[in-house]
């Protein structure tokens, strides 16, 4: 039904004759709509700080979130990260870090040893698979890679390293690398990103290799490694690449008069046998000559030798220890020392040095100022040998918690 008033005259609708009580009604209801407004516009002026805070926070957290994780990578902390002397064959990939912005990502089933790691230099020899290095630039370590007698050599760049059984091949993604070796073309290359390259190598059952053992001519048939007894005969000249007579530095040596050993060799000489034996008996000795006459540096390539060469022989267990403590005691050397020893005891030392291992490995670690490293192995040792002969050394080193 329509409404009676909209047929009203609009002149009575404001009839001076309304009832009193009826316009009292009408001037409280528009009192209270204007109150109302004026608390609505007060509480929104009372919020506006409020929602305006809120908005900023939101906006904050939805900026931090939108930050790629590739640019998080680049907020790193400046400090070495130890880890394992050998990383061995898995059937997952793995992303290894280094500290200072490096990464390295193992392939499945590749192996990967770490040679060196100290303040400036990395070294690591991948031995089999596929491996991704991704190095910060502007970073404080040199970096080399040996695979099969190639080594590439960075300061900062990512790229990819392959080790077959007859090829190494080397792809950069970013930045540069340094190629060096006999079998790389001109015995040096420089790739930039983008570029690849595939060297071939030798491999045991190289063909030259076969023909030297059927007994091809003495002028191309590389001498076998000889043992510290062995002697060469005596008045024959150095011809191709015959050795020389080393048999006044051996006889020495087997006497153990390591003075007269170094004084016949000495540091061009001793770095000369290193590089013609691979032997690790020879090895052993030369390293002796060196450590034993106070010239430490020299003994460093023939035990680093028998150590990234020769894993499967026990003797190379014993090696990796001389080498944490020549590297410890005579060249004040912790970083590099500590991977020395944990590469000792998963080489297996003999248990009449697995004790000294554990402990030394303390005070590489906490002389290096790896206080959580230090502490693991601190409490390492503590489980096996709680009443060992070094727990004394060890508390020193990392007082228990």
């Amino acid at each position: 039904m329509a409404n009676p008033a909209l047929h009203t005259p609009l002149l009575g609708l404001f009839d001076e004759r309304q009832p009193e009580s009826k316009l009292q009604r009408v001037w409280q209801g528009i009192r209270s709509r204007r109150e109302a407004r004026h608390n609505q516009g007060r509480i929104r002026r009372q919020w506006r700080p409020i929602v305006a805070t809120a908005c900023a926070v939101a906006l904050t957290v939805i900026a931090l979130f939108a930050v790629p994780w590739s640019h998080r990578h680049e907020v790193v902390e400046e400090r070495a990260i130890v880890v394992p002397a050998s990383i061995e064959p898995t059937h997952t990939p793995r992303q290894i870090d280094f500290g200072y912005g490096a990464y390295v990502s193992v392939g499945v089933g590749a192996q990967l040893d770490v040679l060196e790691q100290s303040e400036h230099s990395v070294v690591l020899a991948l031995r089999h698979g596929i491996s991704r290095f991704d190095i910060r630039p502007g970073g404080a370590r040199r970096w080399r890679i040996e695979s099969g007698g190639v080594s590439v050599e960075v300061v900062g760049t990512q790229f990819t390293v392959e080790r077959k059984d007859n090829a190494v091949r080397v792809e950069v993604q970013r930045g540069r690398v340094l190629l060096r070796g006999p079998s790389v073309p001109d015995q040096v290359q420089a790739l930039d990103a983008g570029r690849s390259l595939a060297v071939a190598i030798a491999s045991t059952g190289d063909q030259s290799l076969k023909e030297a053992q059927a007994g091809a001519p003495a002028a191309m048939n590389p001498l076998p490694p000889r043992s510290i007894n062995s002697r060469a005969p005596t008045g024959v000249a150095n011809a191709g690449n015959v050795r020389p007579d080393s048999s006044d530095w051996r006889s020495a040596a087997t006497r153990h008069d390591w003075t007269l050993a170094w004084q016949t060799l000495g540091p061009e000489g001793l770095a000369r046998e290193v590089a013609r034996t691979d032997d690790v008996a020879d090895l052993l000795v030369l390293a002796d000559v060196a450590r034993l006459t106070g010239h430490p540096n020299d003994a460093l390539k023939p035990l680093r030798q028998i150590v990234g060469g020769h894993a499967k022989d026990p003797r190379s267990a014993m090696a990796a220890f001389t080498l944490g403590r020549v590297l410890l005691d005579s060249l004040g050397n912790p970083v590099q020392a500590a991977f020395a020893f944990e590469r000792a005891m998963y080489l297996k030392l003999p248990t009449s040095l697995a004790e000294d291992a554990q402990a030394r490995l303390v005070e590489a670690q906490a002389r290096s100022g790896a206080v959580v490293q230090a502490r693991a192995a601190a409490n390492v040792y503590r489980a096996r040998y709680p009443g060992g002969r070094r727990l004394s050394d060890v508390n020193h080193w990392s007082p228990p918690e």
